[in-house]
């Protein structure tokens, strides 16, 4: 007997009771077995995958602060511009509409190179506020990732020796490392 013959003759058995279930639940006069609900809702979601996040809420909370201040320094080059526009540009009310109290020069081009100077160093520093938040969040990332794995291989260890080794061989323990960083990944997303 070839090979061939003798896989397809080995699969043909392993599909007679799969094939078997699905047409007895298909009988006239039975009942079909409910289907389990395999979709999860948001909140479930999040109860689940929140656990491999413990430990990890200052670097959460500086991400979340720093990328608060850098979105609020990105509404500061739209002011400037209106600024310019209203106080430098225009005669109504020009440079003598500015409060004395500022202590702004009242010259037209020295008060535009105070406004653009001002805007580029806001935008440097919206710019190093999202970098820090950015390398909290893969610091993050990184050790959420490294717990997960931890977890599932510490699992696999637990295993039935001829478990374990099977699970160890070939693009198993790949695809479960990539699947353990799920949490890290969804981490990332959310931040």
């Amino acid at each position: 007997m070839s090979r061939t013959a003798r896989s397809k003759r080995a699969y043909a058995t392993f599909r007679e009771p799969v094939w078997a279930k699905k047409t007895d639940a298909k009988k006239p006069g039975q009942t079909p077995k409910p289907e389990r609900d395999r979709d999860r809702g948001l909140i479930e979601l999040f109860r689940a995958v929140v656990p491999y996040w413990r430990g990890q809420g200052a670097l959460i909370g500086l991400t979340l602060f720093m990328q608060s201040l850098s979105a609020a320094t990105g509404l500061v080059t739209p002011l400037s511009t209106k600024f310019a526009i209203d106080y430098v540009l225009q005669d109504s009310p020009g440079p003598s509409g500015i409060p004395a109290w500022l202590g702004l020069p009242t010259d037209r081009f020295s008060l535009l190179y105070l406004v653009a100077g001002a805007t580029a160093l806001v935008a440097a520093l919206g710019l190093v506020f999202n970098l820090v938040a950015m390398s909290a969040t893969t610091v993050a990332q990184k050790r959420v990732a490294w717990r997960a794995r931890h977890l599932v291989f510490r699992h696999i260890g637990q295993l039935p020796r001829w478990r374990g080794q099977r699970s160890k061989s070939g693009g198993v323990s790949s695809l479960l490392r990539q699947d353990a960083g799920a949490p890290a990944e969804l981490l990332k997303g959310v931040v």
